[in-house]
């Protein structure tokens, strides 16, 4: 009787020390693949990765016509061209659109040639000035790709030659049409 009790707990504590062992091992990975999956999707990456609020002004540059948008009390409003107005919701609309413009192909960095792209002399100019930045982030935008789905641009401060939508040309073309054809004049 002895022995069976014996063996019957040394039964117990194979199965126990091999549920434990199994416990630990599913834990483990478990873990690991919940990891894997909580790790946030990186996607594209944006042009101007900042919030509105960093933002003190926007000014755009499209041969002749200049606009300046400025935020103010969490607003914002068009400071350039003197008595030009445009609604909030084309502000917003237009900053919202530029803030969302993404990377979607680096295509040269350190290029030597921008005339290939007409950055060399582009058709649109970024400016956005941060509250705590001493210098401006500048985009140029050039002519379309191949495809006139994308177009190329070059930020300054990454000194590379990328491809985004082509939304973004046409967001601007849309807010310069607002403030320069659509606006009454004061």
């Amino acid at each position: 009787m002895e022995a069976i009790q014996k063996m019957n707990i040394q039964r117990l504590a194979f199965w126990a020390g091999l549920f434990c062992i199994l416990l630990l091992y599913v834990t483990v990975v478990d873990t690991r693949l919940f990891e894997k999956r909580a790790a946030p999707p990186s996607g594209p990456k944006k042009i101007f990765p900042v919030s509105p609020a960093e933002i003190n002004a926007i000014e755009i540059l499209a041969g002749m016509q200049q606009a300046v948008i400025s935020r103010r009390d969490d607003l914002w409003e068009l400071s350039a061209p003197a008595q030009k107005t445009v609604t909030a919701e084309i502000l917003e609309s237009f900053v919202g659109a530029l803030l969302d413009a993404v990377v979607i192909k680096t295509v040269e960095e350190y290029p030597e040639n921008l005339a290939a792209y007409e950055l060399d002399n582009p058709r649109f100019t970024i400016r956005i000035f941060l509250r705590n930045a001493s210098r401006p982030r500048i985009l140029h935008l050039g002519k379309n790709s191949p495809s006139s789905v994308t177009m190329y641009a070059l930020s300054e401060s990454e000194h590379a030659v990328f491809l985004t939508g082509t939304y973004l040309r046409f967001s601007l073309q849309t807010f310069l049409g607002h403030v320069y054809n659509n606006s009454s004049t004061g």
